[in-house]
């Protein structure tokens, strides 16, 4: 079976292309910024860009600061942060450390200090022990001809523990296979990247932002194959 062909490459496209990074996404404006316009921006494809001053960013990977290119959960610390949540401390509990904010999204600081955002902390499915960001599999998926849309979730797996299913939406007239639409991840995702289902759907759930709502999908996979979990 032939591959479907895509526009670019996995490691072309922006890791964080489709994600609801809405905690860290949504103030990006205002904690990093990076224009691809000249020299060293030009190669930070997908980056938020840098800090800006007075905020601060720290990178967590098992308890520990992240090594340059290290993949872990981003903390947030400055001024324009907020303190805590109104009349519940046990979600402020959790999502500071001190005075840093556990933003809920995974990513990591370049070498040059450039962010970049992979994931929700939340969507991450951990196969064989192994992470998987959906938004890296959905990139692949999104840069192939005839695809509209793709999302990415995680389901149990009795041998991996989790593995991810992709949902996408083709542009009209299109048709692509389940079987080419595979075949397309295995020449660019590792093994245990490649969707073990994808299913062809007339649209995804979104928002009113037309943000992808993954959380959506979970209960669309049970229908559509009567799994429960």
């Amino acid at each position: 079976m032939a591959a479907v062909r895509c526009d670019r490459s996995a490691s072309e496209l922006p890791r964080s292309a489709d994600a609801d990074l809405s905690d860290v996404r949504h103030e990006r404006d205002s904690i990093a910024s990076g224009h691809p316009a000249a020299g060293v921006h030009a190669q930070k494809a997908g980056s938020a860009g840098k800090p800006l001053f007075p905020l601060q960013i720290h990178i967590e990977a098992d308890g520990r600061t992240a090594m340059p290119n290290e993949p872990g959960d981003i903390l947030i610390k400055g001024p324009t942060v907020f303190s805590h949540y109104l009349r519940n401390k046990e979600a402020t509990a959790a999502a500071f450390e001190g005075d840093w904010f556990r933003s809920g999204d995974i990513g990591y600081l370049d070498e040059d200090g450039f962010l970049f955002v992979l994931d929700r902390r939340k969507d991450l499915i951990i196969s064989g022990g192994e992470n998987v960001y959906p938004a890296e599999v959905e990139s692949v998926l999104n840069g192939c001809e005839g695809i509209e849309r793709a999302g990415v979730i995680g389901i149990p797996d009795q041998e991996w523990g989790r593995v991810p299913v992709a949902f996408v939406s083709l542009n009209e007239g299109a048709y692509l296979s389940e079987a080419e639409l595979i075949t397309t991840c295995k020449t660019q995702l590792a093994a245990y990247k490649v969707p073990k289902r994808i299913f062809v759907l007339d649209e995804l759930p979104e928002n009113a932002s037309h943000k992808l709502l993954r959380r959506n999908l979970y209960a669309i996979y049970e229908k559509m194959t009567h799994e429960h979990y």
